[in-house]
């Protein structure tokens, strides 16, 4: 009986670890972006924002997300850290936006309104939604005991 050659035993073995390698990491990613898809979905600020503005839950998350993100490379430190424990699942708000939009929010921040306008735009928004999106996520916070310096502060970042 012939034995194999070390060369096609060798390129057998990397075959079959880059298969298992590609799809181990294909489903990872289909599954961080399917739980990021349901945490947003699941987050009562989307709720409120899709019920009160008729936007479904990609454009509220991803919307929220947008401003939410403007909002903290804006507010001080205290406010900041108030706001990250007012809203449940921050994260998962920018699982809503275009591919590769999340990410860029994530590593980058957005510098003002027209980075706004245009994250809205990709998700199929009008950027006329922001004026609405602001009171729902003021009134959100609200209701969930934000400080009256957090809800100010807001309210000078998104006028």
């Amino acid at each position: 009986m012939k034995q194999p050659s070390l060369s096609l035993l060798l390129a057998a073995s990397l075959l079959s670890v880059c298969t298992t390698a590609s799809a181990f990491n294909m489903s990872d990613l289909m599954g961080e972006k399917d739980k990021s898809e349901q945490q947003a979905a699941a987050n009562p600020l989307v709720d409120m924002l899709t019920q009160k503005l008729g936007i479904n839950s990609k454009q509220a998350a991803g919307g929220a997300g947008a401003m939410l993100t403007q909002a903290l490379g804006q507010l001080s430190d205290k406010n900041s850290n108030e706001l990250n424990t007012l809203i449940p699942g921050m994260d998962g708000l920018t699982g809503g936006l275009p591919a590769g939009l999340g990410s860029m929010l994530n590593s980058s921040g957005l510098s003002g309104g027209s980075d706004v306008t245009k994250m809205f735009s990709s998700l199929g928004l009008d950027p006329a939604l922001i004026s609405q999106f602001a009171p729902v996520i003021m009134k959100f916070l609200g209701e969930k005991g934000a400080s009256s310096a957090l809800l100010g502060e807001l309210k000078n970042i998104w006028q």
